[in-house]
């Protein structure tokens, strides 16, 4: 019996959840995988995305021995920018006491430029291609 894939997702609001739901349906379906294998966690807010990161990434590192459950992060670059906010969520890990993310490691760090109301707009919008990320679209 194969091994049941789990993803916890971590976001910040209804759009982001929006977006994921959406975007995952079509990836896990060709994946063979279905929408059990993910768990959503709504935060709230940054904060709470940073919050719960540290929590997430401990207790995936306690079970690094199971290859089937990873860590999906969704975050708004907002002022800090992507790299800014990838170095933002590292530095967050290092000041907990843990290492930052690894190459390898089953955690992935999604970073919309603004909003994810841009990227929605990419993917759901054809005739609104191609999006400009420094322009707001909520």
């Amino acid at each position: 019996m194969p091994r049941r894939v789990r993803v916890v997702a971590l976001f910040e609001d209804a759009a982001h959840e929006r977006l994921l739901r959406h975007l995952l349906r079509h990836l896990l379906r060709r994946l063979g995988l279905g929408p059990r294998d993910v768990e959503y966690k709504r935060c709230g807010d940054c904060t709470a995305v940073e919050r719960q990161l540290v929590a997430e990434v401990r207790g995936l590192r306690e079970m690094n021995y199971q290859h089937n459950i990873g860590l999906l992060v969704v975050i708004d670059a907002d002022a800090l920018g992507r790299e800014g906010r990838k170095r933002r969520l590292d530095a967050l890990l290092r000041t907990a006491g843990l290492a930052e993310r690894q190459a390898g490691e089953r955690i992935a760090y999604v970073v919309p430029t603004l909003e994810a109301e841009n990227w929605y707009v990419h993917f759901c919008c054809p005739a609104a291609r191609p999006i400009d990320e420094a322009k707001d679209y909520k």
